[in-house]
């Protein structure tokens, strides 16, 4: 779909949101089947200032442009109002 239509915020977020989503199942399994709650809590509040971390360091926004520049140098359209606004 990217490489169709390029990248966007929502696109971006959204793989980010469902990422962490399979983090904090895998962190349900390890911790709340055993029984243990708190560690639950604690590692899942973790792990979303850790996404949130890690998308402030990646500049969601530089990547959306430079991957639509070089959609747009491979020959694709370029969709400047989207990358504009």
């Amino acid at each position: 779909y990217r490489d169709a239509f390029g990248l966007t915020e929502a696109r971006v977020y959204a793989t980010a949101i469902l990422v962490w989503l399979g983090v904090v199942f895998a962190w349900a399994a390890a911790t709340l089947l055993r029984g243990r709650a708190a560690p639950f809590a604690l590692g899942t509040l973790v792990s979303a200032w850790g996404a949130v971390l890690v998308l402030n360091a990646l500049s969601p926004d530089a990547r959306i442009v430079a991957t639509n520049v070089a959609r747009a140098e491979a020959g694709r359209p370029l969709d400047v109002p989207y990358l504009l606004g």
